[in-house]
């Protein structure tokens, strides 16, 4: 009995052990698979987004929509079966209805690049004004680079010996695109390009963090050999465990604590199946770190695109606010002028129609009678001769921006300014340089037109013009005098054809001949104002001013 016991327990001791054997087999072929697999994944080429799409590749130059949407020689872009039809997507714009490839002027085709994920970095705007660069330094040796223009001009050419080169955005148009020989085209809009920011040396951080992704693998390879390490010992140690307790059962004696002893395998083989369990844990638990390491390094790589893209937009918000800063510099503020400059590019307006009406005039008068208007002819073109020489449009919108906002860009303005320190005294400045540059000499010019067209009876033009004519050319040479005072100028206006003695202290008579348009007035009494050559004005009260030249009859 006592040898069938002990034959007993040495048989299932054994059995145990082998099981326990097994099974520490089989967790280490498992933790080798294990990495065997994670290399395997890592190594994976990502697959191509090229073989999920379907392309063409245009063999003739073709146009679509009444030629509004060109498609080139060599183009290649994506394209989706509809039924029997294929719908072509060229940019923003979708060609539907067209035959399945292949076609007269297309054929199907397999990529062998895709270049969008670096649309970015292909084209960027440069901080000169008006420039961007392309940069196809990262394109394969055997792909040819073009840009394209809106309108389909080939601006730029790149190959093998020149990968880098600047073209004018505004020969660009609103959108353009590049064009490769082996990969599909890539659209860009304009007003949407990244601004270009000078490449920088790699730190040394860069490297460190090279060391940290290479110490992180290593430390999981650390791990499954610390498991194996582990494993074996376990493996030592039940031997030696085992080994000792088989020669202490080889003479078991027969007493009543013999069963307690032979339930010690029992208890090794629990604890080791609990040393399988723990271990099948720490398995699962490394597989599911290598999934949080490559989930970390995701998150790190997009940590860094952000961090690249906000050096972009930093790059973009310094150029930004330096030009914000020159803009300052050719800003003046001016908030006090906004009245008064409403006041004088009101006036301007108001004498732009008076010239207007004129033209209007004379276009009706020469259409029925061209003979009729040759005298009124002759005095617009004496009228527009004349105002040729002063700067009334860049007047115009200096003071459009006054009272619109309150600041002027001009700088004849803030060079005269700097030397003035109050306000009251800018604007006599801003006045005297008005009245020198612009309102005495055009004041004078159109109230002289108005006073012709208002007496247009005695230029040879028929009656109904000349009554229509003086109606409403008198209105206006009333106005013109009016309004020039909410100005600060005073004109001296003499009627024309009048008696020139009874303006005798206005008026200061010239000799000479009369110009060509008042050459064909006739029955003029002596002494009548045959011309006025220019009107005299007072800038400022109590001022004497100029006097009104004329010529008598």
């Amino acid at each position: 009995m006592k040898n069938i016991t002990h034959g007993y327990y040495k048989i299932k001791n054994t059995k145990n052990m082998n099981k326990i054997f097994v099974t520490l087999l089989l967790l280490f072929i498992a933790s080798a698979n294990l990495q065997a697999q994670g290399g395997k994944q890592a190594q994976l080429p990502p697959q191509s987004q090229l073989a999920q799409e379907s392309y063409v590749k245009y063999q003739s130059d073709s146009e679509y929509r009444n030629k509004t949407i060109k498609v080139l020689k060599g183009e290649i872009v994506p394209y989706f079966k509809k039924g029997k039809k294929i719908e072509v997507v060229i940019g923003n714009d979708t060609i539907h209805d067209l035959p399945l490839p292949p076609s007269k002027g297309y054929k199907a085709v397999q990529p062998t690049a895709n270049y969008q994920p670096q649309k970015e970095t292909l084209v960027q705007l440069k901080k000169e004004k008006g420039l961007i660069f392309i940069n196809a330094t990262t394109i394969q040796k055997s792909d040819t680079v073009r840009l394209i223009a809106e309108s389909g001009e080939v601006l730029v050419q790149l190959t093998t010996a020149k990968q880098e080169e600047k073209a004018e955005l505004s020969k660009c148009g609103k959108t353009f695109r590049l064009i490769f020989t082996n990969a599909p085209s890539i659209f860009y809009d304009s007003d949407k390009l990244t601004q270009f920011v000078d490449p920088q040396q790699p730190e040394k951080k860069d490297i460190k963090d090279g060391a940290e992704e290479e110490g992180g693998e290593a430390d999981l390879e650390w791990w499954y050999y610390a498991l194996i390490a582990l494993a074996a010992g376990a493996m030592g140690f039940g031997g030696w465990w085992f080994h000792n307790s088989i020669k202490k059962g080889d003479a078991p004696k027969e007493t009543p604590t013999q069963p307690a002893n032979l339930g010690n395998p029992n208890e090794l083989f629990t604890r080791l199946v609990q040393m399988e369990n723990a271990f099948t844990r720490e398995i699962q638990k490394l597989s599911n770190n290598q999934g949080e390491v490559k989930s970390l390094q995701g998150e790190r790589d997009d940590l860094k695109a952000k961090l690249e893209r906000v050096e972009k937009d930093k790059s973009a918000l310094e150029f930004l606010q330096s030009e914000i800063k020159e803009l300052k510099k050719r800003v003046t503020a001016v908030d006090f002028l906004k009245d008064y400059s409403e006041n004088v590019f009101s006036y301007l307006e108001f004498c732009q129609q008076v010239s207007n009406e004129a033209y209007g005039l004379f276009e009706r008068v020469s259409r029925q009678n061209p003979r009729e208007a040759f005298a009124a002819g002759l005095l617009l073109i004496q009228f527009q001769n004349a105002v040729n020489s002063i700067p009334i449009g860049d007047w115009r919108r200096t003071l459009q921006d006054i009272k619109d906002t309150g600041a002027t860009a001009n700088r004849q303005l803030a060079r005269s300014f700097s030397q003035i320190q109050n306000n009251p005294d800018k604007q006599k400045e801003f006045q005297r340089l008005l009245f020198s540059e612009v309102l005495v000499k055009y004041s004078s010019d159109i109230l002289i037109l108005a006073e012709a067209f208002k007496n247009l009876s005695r230029f040879q033009v028929s009656v109904d013009f000349a009554s229509e004519a003086q109606r409403t050319f008198e209105k206006h040479v009333t106005e013109i005098v009016n309004k020039a005072r909410a100005t600060g100028l005073t004109i001296k206006h003499v009627p024309l054809f009048e008696k020139w003695d009874r303006y005798a202290s206005q008026v200061k008579v010239k000799s000479g001949e009369r110009s060509p348009a008042y050459k064909e007035i006739v029955g003029l009494e002596k002494g009548a104002i045959a011309e006025i050559v220019s009107y005299g004005v007072t800038t400022s009260p109590g001022e004497e001013g100029t006097q009104t030249i004329i010529l008598q009859a």
